[in-house]
């Protein structure tokens, strides 16, 4: 997700940089992020779901104008 900073090992091609922090963070270079709690993942998706909803309703009765906003 957008909030990882490119690291979070999300679709696939992420993992190295994960590997690397943890890595660091065994050695206690670094503090230990806080790993996404699952309940927090379920609210962005739910408002995620809504913004695609109200989206696609626009562009319903929007036709072609839908690029102005």
């Amino acid at each position: 997700m957008g909030g990882g900073g490119g690291r979070g090992g999300g679709g696939g091609g992420g993992g190295k940089k994960r590997k690397e922090e943890e890595e660091e963070e065994r050695k206690g270079k670094r503090r230990r992020r806080r790993r996404w709690n699952k309940e927090e993942q379920g609210r962005r998706m739910e408002k995620k779901e809504k913004k695609k909803k109200k989206k696609k309703e626009k562009e319903k009765e929007g036709g072609e104008e839908d690029g102005i906003s």
